[in-house]
């Protein structure tokens, strides 16, 4: 461990301020370019980036570097109990963030500063999950509130209403959704739409690709959240399922 201490931090030149910044996005977790035949190939520059940032306020006080990392591990704690509330009853949640926080396993990722690295990608995976779920939280509020909130004939005079876009009009602007479009305003609009609508699934994607920028296994926090999909669209067929039994039941 003193020997990985030594060449990701002591002798770094991108944790020492001595390489420039942007040389920092082009070298690997070492300080080596990328490259190079002798790079590692491991790419972490957020993981850097925080050793740089230690280096800048505080020089190389080994104090400073592992108190860092224990705040970042009291952090990512408190992300397991965010997601253990969302799919766990309370006192599950609890007592897995607990198990969580004094587990063994995470001795080396916060007493050594190399494990650095496994924090921040956890707590970015983490962010990236507790996005997407809060994405399809909102995706079933937006259909289950219009049916909520009208009256049986508004929703009858709705449904007997012909199809109009998000313009108000049944044929204008209908190539507005066309990746060709030539009505500049109307597709920005509907661009601006789509981003507002689905706020939460791009920082979904923005988390995700900075846990990867800083550990290369975090890669997987997207197939986790295709995973939590997959598990959605078959729980609401089975419960649809059973509804049509139940009208069929003698």
């Amino acid at each position: 461990m003193l020997i990985f201490f030594r060449r990701a931090i002591l002798s770094n030149q991108d944790v020492n301020s001595n390489n420039p910044f942007y040389d920092l996005w082009k070298n690997d977790f070492w300080g080596t370019p990328l490259a190079s035949s002798n790079s590692h190939g491991s790419y972490r520059p957020l993981c850097v980036l925080t050793f740089r940032l230690n280096h800048w306020l505080f020089g190389y006080r080994p104090w400073a570097y592992h108190l860092n990392n224990v705040l970042l591990h009291v952090l990512s704690t408190a992300l397991v109990l965010k997601l253990g509330k969302q799919l766990l009853p309370y006192n599950a949640a609890r007592a897995a963030a607990l198990l969580f926080a004094v587990h063994p396993i995470h001795v080396e990722a916060v007493a050594g500063l190399v494990g650095r690295a496994d924090i921040i990608a956890c707590i970015f995976y983490l962010l990236a999950i507790l996005s997407y779920i809060r994405h399809r939280d909102e995706q079933f509020d937006k259909i289950d509130s219009p049916s909520r909130s009208q009256t049986p004939k508004q929703r009858s005079k709705k449904s007997s209403s012909p199809i109009k876009n998000d313009f108000g009009d049944s044929e204008k602007c209908v190539f507005v959704r066309s990746y060709h479009s030539k009505c500049n305003f109307c597709s920005r609009f509907y661009r601006s739409e789509f981003l507002k609508n689905n706020i939460f699934l791009c920082m979904a994607i923005f988390f995700a690709t900075l846990a990867t920028f800083s550990k290369e296994t975090a890669f997987t926090a997207l197939p986790v959240c295709l995973v939590y999909e997959m598990l959605l669209l078959n729980r609401s067929q089975v419960s649809h399922y059973r509804k049509v039994s139940s009208q069929y039941e003698c």
